[in-house]
């Protein structure tokens, strides 16, 4: 099945590569931002129109952030204010160590102590070869270039969406590198909904979108009383969320209009099971 130019085991390539990669992000925020009680301090934001994955900005003689460009799976270490790329580094045919090793010479010119950083995070990810020196490949460039618009199509979407909610930041999370926000409806209750886009996992080897009421239904029958659009359908298992998978968007025309319709849906269903309708 065709995901934007490439099947799910070649997107699955793809993704393991650029979610190790992000590592290399995520440690930069830790060892020199200022962290925030949020974990947000590791995350990434879009920046356009460069289209990169950026991290914190952190201190130096001069501000500065690392990026990480999907479709070219390539680093950047970009000016913190202005967003300039100072140098670039393609990681095809590179290790992760030697990915740092370029990193830690950008550091050193930035003004800040190369002594501060450490790979060692605060949580783990799915064990994969190029943690371990496989060099990075970038063989099959249409995978990369696939989904990487997957998470831009994505953004798009959810800005959309969230527009006019009460939601936080539309980011990259590390540990399970996939692009969300949380939007809070009743604070005092614990009451929110998390959506986003999973780029695959062990749930489903292929992106999805996902939208997930929080605190999960107790009660037997009530998700099947919420219809969703499209091809939705509510997943249970390991988490609760209502789940568009990649296989079903793709094949539509009018892709973006078939997701808006999905998520709409989706929301209204978890705002239903959460404080109900007037």
């Amino acid at each position: 099945m065709s995901l934007y130019g490439s099947d799910s085991g070649e997107l699955e390539v793809a993704r393991v590569q650029l979610h190790q990669a992000a590592q290399m992000i995520a440690a930069a925020g830790v060892s020199y931002a200022e962290h925030q009680a949020d974990d947000s301090h590791t995350n990434m934001e879009l920046l356009r129109p460069l289209n990169v994955w950026a991290g914190a900005v952190c201190p130096g003689k001069r501000s500065w952030r690392l990026a990480l460009d999907f479709s070219a799976l390539k680093y950047l270490f970009l000016d913190g204010e202005e967003h300039t790329p100072l140098s670039e580094y393609a990681l095809h045919g590179q290790t992760f160590d030697e990915a740092r090793a370029w990193f830690m010479r950008q550091v050193i010119r930035a003004g800040a102590e190369p002594e501060a950083f450490s790979t060692a995070l605060h949580f783990e990810i799915p064990d994969n070869d190029y943690a371990k020196g496989r060099p990075f490949k970038r063989e099959n460039q249409r995978a990369f270039v696939g989904l990487a618009q997957h998470f831009l199509t994505a953004h798009e979407a959810l800005e959309r969406l969230l527009a006019q909610k009460n939601a936080g930041d539309l980011r990259i999370w590390p540990h399970h590198f996939d692009l969300g926000a949380l939007i809070t409806l009743d604070s005092e209750a614990g009451k929110s909904v998390g959506l986003g886009l999973s780029p695959g996992d062990g749930s489903y080897n292929e992106p999805y979108y996902y939208v997930s009421p929080w605190p999960y239904p107790q009660k037997s029958g009530v998700l099947s009383d919420e219809a969703l659009a499209g091809k939705g359908f509510w997943h249970t298992e390991g988490f609760t969320a209502a789940v568009l998978k990649a296989s079903d968007y793709t094949r539509v025309e009018q892709t973006a209009g078939y997701i808006d319709a999905f998520l709409d849906s989706a929301l209204h269903a978890c705002e239903d099971i959460l404080i109900g309708r007037p």
